[in-house]
């Protein structure tokens, strides 16, 4: 039986971490410095960090992925404003394990191939940010503010053909509202997944985890306002999964 995973998702703007509902309306959740030393003590599985800084500064987000992979001891993946082969070679280097693109691959397919080619599939996430619109999830880029004109079903496809190795999907409208992950997206692709689906966006309690990691094709939830706001926090949330017989992967 595949152990399933629970990410908490960091988004990283200027000097503070922040959190906020359907892309917008952030606030403070802490600093970096304090966040990475919980998640260390919360043996996590994985730490997703992504630069959502409205600031060009690649050498500022390095130097926190500088300090992440000095704290943690866990897989770490990065992203935000990633263009070029040069600026995803410098953030592994760095110590990260996987980055992550979203609007880059909406653009040009090609650099998912590419990246894949350089640094291994293994290396390649692609978050995909979506609404339901007339009964179907219609993508978005830039931060949710520019409609895709493509279909889902064979973007999904096309990403795992040309190298991702590893898909997030983000309901823009579920996103920071505490109201369920959409699991409706998941009979919708699961057909096609053939490499590990993670759902982002929504979640709000324990069951809401629960419910969308029941299905078999989900590997995984990203997680932000469940361990902000609120005494909830990854091992309890293991706990519970596991004791609602969810298998989870165990912690180091």
């Amino acid at each position: 039986m595949i152990k399933k995973l629970l990410i908490p998702l960091m988004l990283s703007s200027g000097d503070v971490l922040v959190k906020g509902k359907n892309f917008g309306q952030h606030r403070v959740v802490g600093r970096m410095e304090s966040m990475l030393q919980i998640w260390s003590d919360q043996e996590i599985d994985e730490l997703l960090l992504l630069d959502i800084s409205s600031e060009d500064d690649s050498s500022s987000f390095l130097k926190k992925v500088d300090l992440a992979c000095s704290v943690v001891n866990f897989p770490l993946t990065v992203g935000g404003k990633i263009g070029n082969l040069e600026y995803a070679r410098e953030l592994l280097r760095s110590g990260a394990d996987k980055i992550s693109i979203c609007s880059k691959a909406t653009e040009d397919l090609s650099f998912v191939k590419n990246l894949a080619s350089e640094f291994g599939s293994q290396a390649v996430v692609v978050i995909v940010d979506y609404k339901w619109v007339n009964g179907s999830p219609e993508i978005y880029a830039k931060n949710a503010s520019v409609q895709i004109l493509m279909d889902m079903r064979k973007y999904i496809t096309e990403l795992q053909d040309f190298g991702a190795g590893e898909i997030i999907l983000q309901n823009i409208e579920q996103e920071g509202s505490k109201r369920g992950l959409d699991e409706r997206i998941v009979s919708f692709v699961e057909d096609l997944i053939v490499v590990p689906l993670i759902l982002s966006g929504g979640a709000g309690n324990f069951d809401h985890l629960k419910g969308a990691l029941q299905h078999e094709s989900v590997s995984g939830v990203a997680c932000g306002s469940l361990f902000y706001f609120g005494d909830n926090s990854p091992i309890r949330a293991r706990s519970y999964l596991r004791n609602s017989g969810i298998a989870m992967r165990k912690a180091r």
